[in-house]
């Protein structure tokens, strides 16, 4: 999977621009999400995309845990937790949650706030006792690494990862997966169809922008490999296309990551390159947030997006 150094230049060189970037533009209380919010097909009008927005955040919570079936007391697994609003939701809601990250920013974040996240990798994490319920939400994109897919490994990463899903949940409880995929456009061929010189809104520009700001990570090729490395484990229960909701997610970040902000957001920026520094993708990086290469991606095509809700299997 993508390493610690890969997670702390996509994740914790931006983690004071995001974080201060959300406050000023949604208030002290939002909840700093960097995954896709579900609109449920409604989109704002002019004027209202904050509000809407917040909503949508809010709804990905609570359908997450809808699918795993969660109840009061329930405890529940986040893979790749972010900074720790599932951990959050599930605590307001009664019940008990650890969360796995490899950032040491949004761990430190989440130990800030109370909840009990931990630095470690998924591959040694083994559980003392069995969970209620299991999440991961845009975690499962950087599982595999593009050496892992290189090596021919991509499929036995993700039935590995199946398997310690598996192993943590009690018999016919629910799994609940939120992750980007290669779209429509088909799977690029790393070694040809990259080219951040390329023109505005061409697929090999917006292609090496993702891989710059993702160093090490590789997106599963489709739904259909997903629910293949899952069903030695898991029976399938439920899909949805997230990638439209997405598109509207990434346009708010962007105008949030954009908004002026004075000195302490000049300063942030600054961070976030100095962070970057002696990575040879820096500048990409750099490129794919100005010209928001998220929402293009999904615009485009080019990264799709699945909701998958699994059931465990006895």
């Amino acid at each position: 999977m993508a390493d610690k150094g890969d997670i702390f230049v996509s994740y914790d060189a931006m983690d004071a621009l995001w974080r201060n970037s959300m406050i000023r533009m949604f208030g002290e209380n939002v909840p700093v999400d960097f995954t896709g919010a579900r609109y449920e097909g409604i989109y704002p009008g002019y004027g209202e995309e904050i509000a809407a927005y917040v909503e949508a955040q809010s709804n990905k919570r609570v359908y997450a845990l809808k699918q795993i079936g969660f109840s009061s007391e329930d405890r529940v697994i986040d893979f790749g937790c972010g900074w720790g609003n599932m951990l959050n939701e599930v605590e307001n809601w009664g019940g008990r949650a650890i969360g796995l990250s490899l950032s040491p920013a949004q761990v430190a974040y989440c130990q800030e706030m109370g909840l009990d996240a931990r630095l470690m990798d998924w591959n040694d994490y083994r559980p003392d006792r069995q969970f209620d319920g299991a999440v991961s939400i845009g975690a499962f994109e950087h599982f595999c690494s593009i050496d892992a897919f290189r090596a021919g490994r991509q499929m036995e990463v993700y039935h590995k990862f199946f398997e310690l899903v598996h192993d943590c949940l009690k018999p016919q409880r629910g799994f609940y997966l939120q992750t980007m995929i290669f779209g429509g456009k088909g799977v690029p061929d790393l070694d040809v169809d990259i080219d951040p010189r390329a023109p505005m809104n061409s697929p090999r520009r917006i292609i090496a922008q993702w891989k710059a700001y993702f160093p090490g990570s590789y997106l599963p090729h489709n739904e259909e490999q997903i629910v293949e490395a899952a069903s030695d484990f898991f029976d399938l229960t439920r899909s949805e296309d997230g990638r439209e909701d997405y598109v509207e997610t990434a346009r708010v970040w962007l105008e949030a990551i954009n908004a002026p902000g004075g000195l302490e957001k000049w300063l942030e920026w600054a961070t976030f390159a100095f962070k970057g520094l002696g990575r040879d993708e820096l500048l990409t990086r750099l490129q794919s947030v100005r010209e928001d290469a998220f929402s293009r991606g999904f615009a485009y095509d080019i990264i799709g997006h699945r909701r998958l809700t699994f059931v465990r299997k006895d």
